[in-house]
């Protein structure tokens, strides 16, 4: 129960983290009169905590481990992890350098 306790103070970290990404991205982007940080939203599940921004799901976090899984559906994570909240990049190293993406597979 430890290591899920460890996830869950990490989250709110990466959910951070994942807000100020996308905020500087759409600064960058020339995008600063559409943000709508309001619609970011962060709901949990049983076994996966799920980020949200503007209707559409940004990545999914296992409550069990702290891997970062990119959406492959509305309700279901891709099968591979590109990340881990508890690593000392707090799961930064599953973003992409240009901006609040999750990596793609290689």
């Amino acid at each position: 129960m430890e290591l899920r306790n460890q996830v869950a103070e990490n989250l709110d970290h990466y959910f951070e983290m994942i807000k100020r990404r996308y905020l500087e991205y759409m600064n960058r982007m020339g995008y600063e009169n559409q943000i709508r940080i309001e619609e970011m939203n962060l709901s949990m599940g049983r076994r996966y905590a799920k980020i949200n921004i503007s209707g559409s799901v940004h990545s999914f976090v296992d409550l069990d481990n702290g891997n970062v899984y990119k959406a492959a559906s509305w309700k279901v994570p891709a099968k591979h992890a590109r990340g881990n909240i508890l690593s000392d990049q707090h799961g930064e190293e599953a973003i992409d350098r240009h901006g609040y993406h999750i990596f793609y597979m290689r």
